[in-house]
């Protein structure tokens, strides 16, 4: 009776079961990551999780470009033969990457720890090749499931990943192994989630590398060029913007207020990890066809309405608790990060809601337009940090999250207007989710009268 009842408010094929089935996947993952939280931060420094900050970082920063963004024209084309062909190029692209970073590596590996200010980082530098590698393919891999609707095979990837992160990361940490073993579990999670979709995707033929057609994939790196000449940039611009300050805030402040962010973002971006990349997937599969049948608009607001109703209580409840739940959960050496929790839920709150929308640049071949949204909000807060930096002004983190929430405002509102949404239609969300934006005010409204008083 019971699943009777959720399949009529989620059938099959609709954009809820749709997100439910990855969300269910990545909220396994997340929960194992959320419980192991509290004993990670026991067995490991804050410093260690600013060298878990930086390594993230620049593999978040390579492993995005890797491909040179062609595996997001993998949902596009009609004929699965071109898909294919998109697919091996994808693939060639992340192999090559990968190659030019390690040579990279090998020929500055003395140089770039007294670059970044971070001696700990030395030994961790190996594994960033392997890191971009397996990050580069499971994007690949990812957008090909995408294509299939196979939802549920990403659902069981992520929710590997998360578990056996949390897992080698906390078997390292009571090894006693610190910054390395952290990095090193991440890396794990990271590649077991990976082979869980290449056994399973590898065993179909349609994308199989066993027929690699050298002109056919020169061909389609032509026909396709708008994805590296614009996402490239753009892609550079989005992920500087949001991780590269980790790496300023460590050589400026130290690994220890890194390490402080770097467990607020963690914490925050349990939202965000659960529903926004998961909507954003499901976004981009559909988005294609509404558009080829007139209805992008009403699909874009139903999105919208559904982000509301799913994620913002939570989020607003984070923003909350998150004073008593820090020292609590985490342990008092880690004070810092729940007074960074206030400033950083706002910047959280309007990515979830801007992020999967954003996904519109791609289908309505936006490129040129995503470049400069990009580029704008990497002035903002990379230059911003800056003009922190050589004034004196404040800390980086909280002027990093106030320029982070000021930017995703922005996106939100240039994205939903490419959409074709206005004020009636902002109008009619707000409608039918009034009951989830009073709860959520009530919630912001006593945190702030509880902050005042």
């Amino acid at each position: 009776m019971l699943k009777e009842n959720l399949l009529k408010y989620l059938p099959e094929g609709s954009l809820l079961h749709k997100v439910s089935t990855l969300v269910s996947g990545a909220a396994a993952g997340q929960i194992a990551m959320i419980v192991a939280l509290p004993l990670l931060t026991r067995l490991y420094s804050p410093e260690d999780f600013g060298v878990l900050g930086v390594y993230t970082t620049i593999v978040l920063i390579f492993g995005s470009i890797a491909s040179f963004r062609y595996e997001l024209a993998i949902p596009l084309p009609r004929n699965a033969k071109i898909a294919s062909g998109i697919f091996q190029l994808a693939t060639a692209c992340v192999i090559s990457t990968s190659i030019c970073l390690t040579i990279f590596i090998v020929l500055y590996i003395d140089k770039i720890p007294v670059w970044l200010n971070l001696p700990d980082i030395y030994q961790v530098l190996w594994f960033v090749p392997l890191g971009v590698l397996i990050s580069g393919l499971y994007q690949v891999f990812s957008y090909w499931e995408i294509r299939r609707q196979s939802f549920s095979l990403i659902a069981s990837a992520k929710m590997q990943q998360g578990v056996m992160s949390a897992l080698s990361q906390t078997s390292f940490g009571a090894l006693g192994l610190g910054a390395n073993g952290v990095v090193a579990g991440a890396l794990i999670g990271q590649s077991i989630g990976f082979f869980r979709l290449f056994r399973k995707s590898c065993t179909k033929k349609p994308h199989s590398l066993s027929n690699v057609n050298i002109r056919k994939i020169k061909k389609l790196a032509i026909i396709y060029n708008r994805f590296p000449k614009y996402s490239i940039l753009d892609t550079l611009a989005n992920n500087c913007s949001t991780y590269l300050p980790i790496i300023i805030i460590t050589a400026y402040e130290g690994a220890a207020e890194a390490g402080f962010l770097v467990l607020t973002m963690r914490i925050m971006q349990l939202p965000m990890n659960l529903v926004g990349s998961a909507v954003s997937q499901v976004y981009l599969a559909d988005a294609p066809e509404k558009l080829r049948a007139g209805c992008l608009k009403e699909f874009t607001s139903e999105v919208l309405v559904n982000l509301v109703k799913i994620a913002v209580i939570p989020t607003l409840l984070l923003f909350s608790l998150g004073g008593e739940i820090i020292p609590f959960f985490f342990g008092v050496d880690w004070v810092r990060s729940a007074e960074l929790l206030i400033w950083v839920a706002p910047w959280f709150l309007f990515q979830l809601l801007s992020s999967p929308i954003s996904m519109v640049m791609h289908v309505k071949k936006k490129q040129k337009e995503l470049l400069f949204l990009n580029l704008y909000g990497f002035v903002i807060r990379v230059v911003g940090l800056g003009v922190v930096i050589l004034l004196e002004g404040g800390s980086l983190s909280e002027g990093y999250a106030i320029a982070s929430a000021f930017y995703y405002f922005l996106v939100f509102i240039v994205c939903t207007r490419i959409v074709g949404l206005g004020l009636v239609e902002y109008t009619d969300v707000v409608k039918r989710c009034s009951a989830f934006f009073i709860v959520g005010g009530a919630v912001f409204l006593a945190q702030l009268l509880w902050i005042i008083f």
